[in-house]
């Protein structure tokens, strides 16, 4: 009778470990993110040196470089790119996909668009969203310790709700559609 009471008991067990771990999957990571300065508007879809308020003081954190005990928490300081979409590049690549090269013409129009993508952003943040920003479901980059992420806005027109900087990106055409894999869209 004990093995069958045991056997229950581990049953139970596993599968409350399952549906909570199916609940941990579906748990949005919602995080508050500021810049210092609007110079770390690197460009339309990267923000650097973002801090990312990541717990409040109940959690436990190790200073490490990077990290910050503020008086409201623990903050790190890290790299955002914008999940789903690219936009111009400040320094656009000297030859197309294809190998052939570039002419400067077209790369001094790539670095433009790029200016215009980074004022734009810039405005959202430190204009739309007064430095304080919405991260969201953020996921280790392949680039240079990037993370990438959704980051929001608050809606101007309606208190309490926000917008998705890719999709209001997307929307000027200012951005393309991007997932990370595959040949990156062409500007020119």
């Amino acid at each position: 009778m004990r093995n069958v009471r045991n056997g229950l008991i581990v049953s139970l067990l596993l599968v409350c470990a399952f549906y909570a771990g199916l609940q941990a999957e579906n748990i949005q990571r919602i995080y508050r993110g500021t810049l210092k300065a609007e110079k770390n508007v690197y460009d339309g879809d990267t923000l650097t040196d973002a801090m990312v308020h990541v717990a409040g003081f109940n959690d436990r954190g190790e200073v490490w470089p990077g990290i910050f005990v503020t008086d409201t928490g623990v903050v790190i300081q890290t790299d955002l790119r914008l999940a789903g979409i690219d936009t111009p590049e400040r320094r656009p690549r000297k030859t197309w996909p294809d190998g052939t090269a570039r002419s400067e013409a077209s790369r001094d129009r790539e670095k433009e668009l790029a200016r215009q993508a980074q004022v734009f952003l810039s405005h959202l943040i430190f204009e739309v969203a007064d430095n304080d920003f919405i991260v969201k479901n953020p996921v280790l980059g392949k680039y240079a310790g990037r993370v990438v992420c959704e980051v929001w806005v608050p809606n101007p027109r309606v208190p309490g709700k926000f917008l998705n900087v890719s999709q209001i990106l997307l929307d000027a055409d200012i951005a393309k559609p991007y997932d990370g894999t595959g040949p990156r869209p062409q500007w020119d």
